[in-house]
């Protein structure tokens, strides 16, 4: 038994007042029964010493008087120099063992004592007046080593006896007789004291059974009162799993009746407010081939696994109280109530898990058709690189058959052992890879470009399973693309040709503008760069700007070469240019909005521009770079009715009209390349 155990049933005695009571009461029994004979025995003791030492004195005194008292009645002191008489005395102390033996005469004068030094002494106490001249016996016991009343030292434990001598009512005398009782006294102390032992050893083995009778009963009704408090917490912690249990359960008895049912099982089947209860559990199978499974089961269990339950599963149609019917699964166990078996059944219904195993059928199903079916290659490799699976695309692709190319290691079809490393490095930091070009090797080791997109297979614990790839072949799509981008260059080589041999036809019709189109074209590229604007989107702009003048080729010659100020006649002319050259370029299909540019590159923000009077957002970027760097370059070039007027002047001019006639950032960007990259027109 554990200390702690031991501790818990001797508290439990305390706890119970019955049990406290008993414990008490017998304590105080053991306690009170030594204190007993110490407090009432030794002073009756003590009286029994001193009552048989009178009687002992009596006799001597009776015995005495006759032989010591003269007929005369008048006791003196010359009468006991008689050696007839002193030594009867004698001879009575010595028989009866006595200490000493006084007379006293009438007056109290001692008239003779075994002491002689206390011949003639008188008791002059008041208790001699008071009590033994009236004839009253009076003992007093005296301690050894002590002094009696009349201040006298005695050598051995005594009883001080006073024996009045009376004679017709009248006082004649008394015996003093100093009895030892030391050996009577110690004969009757160690009868006490092995009376007092008796007593405490009585008293402590029944304080000891009474401790032995508590703790087992203190034992008995904690255990029971443990059981019980197992049994209640046993029963909550039914109560509670049964209530918030998601699976119903119901206990049958013998017979299959219901004697119980959670919640759970009530919202199943749909029977509130324990109407469940006293049901056959048979009325809650569907009819059938349902019935007669869970007839066969209900019935085997009973019979075989009555003693040693361990449910299995079975599937089963059940019925809710509207008659639908539900799939679940049912096991059994077996309980023992009140001394008889009993039947617990748990149910869970199935229809979700039904429908999510159906769908994962599907799932699969759909899985294994893209497999088998995709026109990309599809394989799986495990953490060491080891080829588990792989479509038939994957098959036709590298050349294997199934069984060469499960367990084949992917070193062997990568054609640079560094991509191999790369590949695996990215895809465990990131999970997935998309679109990873790489270079592999067939099984007649040519080379093919491949695509592969991966992702990383992880368990719940996020420990990698491994991999799975698409791959397509792009090699032909390469090939294509090269032979595209060869053409593409072709084409642009042609038309770059082409834009410019226009560049050249219009300056060669102004000789004064020659190169003009030219450091234009080079200035709007650079604003464009500036701008962080896309490559496509500055190839545009520079086309565009080379051939901004092709209007021009409608212009009279006389006109764009007069060497003085125009008219406005003249002007209005010039200005059609920009919608000549749309006119001209509109038809031809560029990669870029060319003639879009060409006609805007005269409109303003403010929309005093021409030839439409765009302003803001109507007009559009490439048209607005068009605009500046037509600007600057003009303003810094010679013309014939002008000298060159300077880069600086330039600038200042577009820096004044910023956000009024020409874009704020195009102005920005433009002062930046002069200013801050040292640009220079060419």
């Amino acid at each position: 038994m554990s200390a702690l155990f031991s501790e818990k049933i001797a508290k439990n005695i305390f706890k119970t007042p019955l049990l406290r009571n008993i414990f008490l009461v017998y304590l105080a029994i053991a306690i009170l029964l030594p204190v007993y004979g110490i407090i009432f025995e030794v002073p009756l003791f003590n009286k029994i010493v001193i009552e048989s030492a009178e009687d002992n004195a009596k006799n001597i005194a009776l015995y005495l008087e006759p032989v010591i008292f003269p007929i005369s009645n008048k006791l003196e002191g010359n009468y006991f120099s008689n050696k007839d008489v002193i030594g009867k005395i004698e001879n009575i102390v010595s028989s009866f063992q006595l200490e000493k033996i006084q007379m006293f005469s009438k007056s109290g004068e001692i008239v003779y004592s075994s002491d002689p030094g206390e011949v003639g002494k008188i008791n002059r106490k008041a208790y001699f007046r008071e009590i033994v001249a009236k004839g009253i016996i009076s003992s007093q016991m005296v301690k050894k080593d002590t002094k009696s009343v009349e201040n006298l030292a005695v050598t051995s434990d005594v009883v001080k006896t006073y024996i009045p001598i009376m004679s017709n009512g009248s006082f004649r005398g008394a015996f003093k007789i100093y009895y030892d009782i030391s050996s009577k006294k110690e004969k009757l102390n160690n009868l006490l004291l092995h009376s007092i032992y008796i007593l405490s050893v009585m008293a402590l083995i029944v304080l000891i059974a009474v401790v032995l009778y508590l703790f087992n009963t203190s034992k008995i009704n904690l255990e029971r009162s443990q059981q019980e408090e197992a049994l209640r917490e046993s029963e909550e912690k039914f109560q509670t799993i049964a209530f918030f249990a998601q699976d119903a359960i119901t206990i049958m008895d013998d017979k299959g009746n219901i004697s119980y049912a959670n919640a759970a099982a009530e919202k199943i089947f749909n029977y509130p407010d324990r109407k469940m209860i006293g049901m056959d559990f048979n009325e809650l199978i569907a009819s059938g081939q349902n019935h007669e499974i869970f007839g066969k089961g209900f019935e085997a269990f009973q019979k075989e696994l009555i003693e040693e339950a361990s449910g299995k599963l079975v599937e089963l149609n059940a019925l809710r109280k509207n008659g639908a019917e539900i799939p679940i699964e049912l096991s059994l166990a077996a309980v023992k109530v009140k001394g008889r078996w009993n039947t617990i059944g748990i149910v869970r219904e199935t229809t979700e898990r039904r429908m999510a195993l159906r769908a994962l059928r599907e799932s699969e199903e759909r899985y294994r058709s893209l497999f088998e079916n995709s026109r990309d290659a599809i394989m799986i490799w495990t953490p060491e690189d080891k080829i588990v699976g792989a479509n038939q695309s994957a098959l036709k692709t590298f050349g294997y058959t199934i069984e060469e190319m499960i367990g084949l290691d992917l070193s062997q079809i990568y054609s640079n052992p560094e991509d191999q490393s790369r590949f695996k490095e990215e895809l465990n930091q990131k999970g997935v890879v998309r679109g990873f070009e790489v270079k592999l090797r067939r099984k007649d080791s040519s080379v093919m470009d491949i695509l592969l997109t991966s992702t990383v297979r992880i368990d719940k614990k996020r420990s990698i399973l491994g991999y799975q790839g698409f791959l397509r072949d792009v090699t032909s799509q390469k090939m294509n693309e090269k032979k595209l981008r060869n053409t593409l260059d072709t084409l642009r080589k042609a038309m770059g040709a082409h834009i410019q041999a226009m560049s050249l036809m219009v300056e060669s019709r102004d000789s004064y503008t020659a190169g003009h189109q030219r450091r234009v074209s080079d200035l709007a590229r650079t604003i464009a760069m500036e701008l962080g604007l896309s490559a496509d989107r500055i190839d545009g702009i520079r086309f565009s700007a080379k051939i901004h003048d092709l209007g021009k080729m409608g212009i009279p010659a006389e006109i764009l070469t007069k060497p003085g100020q125009l008219s406005k006649i003249e002007f209005e002319i010039i200005k059609d240019h920009t919608q000549i050259g749309y006119d001209i370029l509109k038809g031809i299909e560029f990669p870029w909005p060319v003639a879009k540019t060409i006609l805007e590159h005269h409109e303003k923000m403010d929309g005093s521009g021409y030839p439409k009077g765009l302003s803001g957002q109507e007009i559009s970027l490439e048209a607005k770079i068009l605009c500046v760097a037509d600007v600057v370059e003009a303003m810094a070039s010679h013309r014939p009715y002008r000298p060159s007027l300077g880069i600086e002047k330039a600038l200042e001019e577009i820096s004044v009209k910023r956000g009024t006639l020409f874009d704020s950032n195009v102005v920005d960007a433009c002062i930046k390349i002069f200013r801050d990259k040292k640009y220079q027109l060419n």
